[in-house]
């Protein structure tokens, strides 16, 4: 797919200027070590901020994204992101369903929360994620009348990645509310 392949030819040029911006600070073979440590899967900051804790240069994970790894900070570098049509175009030419994963987890005022999920559903989206495992009741309320109101279905997820991430546990989430559709019942992939 010409669509992902553009995409991880941008993370992998993302992490090479990753790498040389913490050369500037002591980090040293960094790109290099990086792949090692994410054994061919993609690299991301978390691999960095690793590295920069095992330098010493960081006193753990946080420390290392709020030091070097955020806007702002000598580390960062911003993705160019493809146009969200394009990406959704992607997923459902593999037959996929298009979610928008964890909507209150982009640090987005109200306003611009339910401007992004209009833009998504204008742009073909199919789902929002409903049920985080760090999702308040609130939010979930919240984000089920969004789907509604947007005509999108809706799934769960405990948004789970790894143990070091002591504060979501595997499969720690609440089911979909029943005035939800969920994505199970999504049977057909738009048109391109």
């Amino acid at each position: 797919m010409d669509g992902l392949a553009r995409h991880q030819d941008e993370r992998e040029t993302r992490a090479a200027d990753i790498g040389e911006r913490l050369a500037r600070i002591g980090l040293h073979d960094g790109l290099a070590r990086a792949r090692a440590h994410a054994d061919g899967g993609q690299i991301t900051r978390s691999h960095y901020a690793d590295l920069l804790v095992a330098d010493g240069l960081a006193r753990n994970r946080q420390d290392a994204f709020k030091r070097y790894l955020r806007p702002g900070r000598p580390g960062y570098r911003r993705t160019v992101w493809a146009e969200l049509a394009e990406v959704i175009a992607w997923i459902h030419a593999a037959s996929g369903t298009a979610v928008l994963a964890h909507p209150f987890g982009y640090g987005c005022s109200g306003a611009w929360r339910r401007r992004m999920v209009a833009a998504f559903a204008e742009a073909g989206g199919d789902a929002l994620e409903i049920c985080t495992g760090v999702s308040s009741l609130e939010q979930e309320s919240q984000s089920a009348r969004d789907a509604r109101e947007h005509a999108l279905a809706g799934s769960v997820g405990s948004d789970f990645h790894s143990p070091e991430q002591i504060w979501l546990d595997i499969g720690r989430v609440r089911p979909l509310p029943s005035s939800v559709i969920p994505t199970s019942y999504v049977t057909e992939t738009p048109a391109l």
